[in-house]
Order: structure tokens, then sequence, then C-alpha cells
């Protein structure tokens, strides 16, 4: 195992923690994040072929998981070590919420920087590959910001902000699996929260969509009542 996927694994497994059953979670009985209604197939393939199997699932075989259904999907390889902060962000967005969400996210983080110099041109479509990949290399590697050793803890911010809003998005969604769901909400924020914990403070750079963000996720910390927590993640982005 290279020491990237270690990181995240370590990182989005303690975020996920042990064996929980929620009534109303829709991805059943879990383990590691390993939701099973989600994954059926993948755990036959392992030789979990009941719910009730999901308490003794071992780590091993989530590992497994996670590294071919997420991380190989979502091309997390494309990532350098100097990402490192940003590419745990994304990838425990990718299996909190899918491949696609996770790959939106990014895109859209990338656009918002790139827009006031390149127009902003990488295709938002959840799909992360050669085209998305040489923008991030760009915009991480300092291109355009003269700190580069602090140019990860800035783009890993910003695509947290862009996290808790596709998460209001999947909750306000009548489509969506987590429709009116606030125990996803609150993870997804507390999520975000706890993966920038370690971070040091810097504001990201400011453009339009980041105000408009501010506003809204400001109105709906209120209107939703969401937990405390949520307002720290907010100072933490330099959201409010």
């Amino acid at each position: 195992m290279n020491s990237l996927l270690k990181s995240c694994l370590e990182n989005t497994f303690g975020l996920e923690g042990g064996y929980y059953d929620h009534p109303n979670d829709k991805g059943g009985p879990t383990k590691y994040g390993i939701a099973y209604n989600f994954n059926v197939e993948r755990l036959a393939e392992h030789g979990i072929t009941s719910p009730y199997q999901m308490q003794i699932l071992p780590i091993e075989i989530a590992v497994k998981i996670a590294e071919k259904g997420y991380w190989n999907k979502s091309n997390c390889d494309l990532f350098e070590p100097h990402q490192i902060q940003t590419l745990r962000s994304y990838f425990d967005m990718v299996y909190h919420a899918g491949v696609t969400g996770g790959g939106i996210c990014l895109q859209k983080t990338i656009n918002d920087f790139l827009a006031p110099v390149d127009g902003g041109d990488i295709k938002v479509d959840g799909k992360v590959g050669p085209q998305t990949m040489v923008a991030m290399h760009k915009l991480v590697d300092g291109n355009y910001d003269p700190d580069s050793e602090t140019s990860d803890s800035n783009f890993c911010k910003a695509l947290g902000a862009r996290r808790i809003e596709y998460y209001f998005g999947l909750y306000n969604n009548p489509k969506s699996t987590w429709y009116q769901y606030k125990r996803f909400l609150n993870s997804g924020i507390r999520r975000v929260w706890l993966t920038l914990s370690n971070l040091i403070v810097i504001r990201p750079p400011i453009r339009g969509a980041f105000f408009v963000r501010r506003i809204y996720l400001s109105y709906i910390f209120i209107y939703y009542s969401v937990p405390a927590y949520t307002f720290f993640v907010l100072l933490k982005l330099k959201i409010l």
C-alpha cells in the first residue's frame, strides 16, 4: 500500500468509525464506512452475503473495497505527495458521497481559482482525468499563489466549502438518497471540519463564487439549525 493511500484511509476510516446500523440510514448496516446496501456486489466478492455479517467485517476487506471501488475509480493516484491535504479531503468526499460528487466538488473548486486567469474552463462532469489534474497541479504547485508552502492548505479549504455546498444540495434534492436526512448532512459537515482541523487558517483567494457562497451558507446555517460545529466550520473556511 502506497503512503498516500495509507494516509487517506487512516483519515477516512477514523472519521467513519466502526460498526453502526441506524434505522434511518438507507445504507443499512455499515462498518468502516462500507454500507451494505450500497456495496452488495463488492462485499459478495469477499464472501459477505448477508447484512448480519457486517458486524464482523475485517478491516482488510474494507481496505480492498475502498481501494478498488473508490481510490482507483476516482483516480487518486494522479495526485502528488505535496497535495496530500487536498487529496485527503477529496478521497473522503468520494468515499462518503460518491465518486461523481467528489469529482464535481474538485472541478468546481479548480474553476473557482482558475476563473480570473484561464476562464475556468475545466468541464464539471465529476470525472477526474488528465485535464482536471493538469489544472490541479498548476494550482497546488503555487503558480497562482506566491506562498507555495500553503497552496495545498488554501485549496483544501476552498474544496471544503464546495463539499458543504454539495451536501446541502443533496439534502434539498427530492431525488437524492439523502433528501431531508439531517444525519447525513451533519455527518458531512463534521467530516469537513475534522479534515480541516489541522490546517493553518489562511484566507483563500476571494472570488465572486466565494462571496455568493458566504451569503448562501450563512443563510442555511440559520435556516436549518444544524449543529453548532457548522458555525466553526464556516469560520475555519473564512466563509462567514
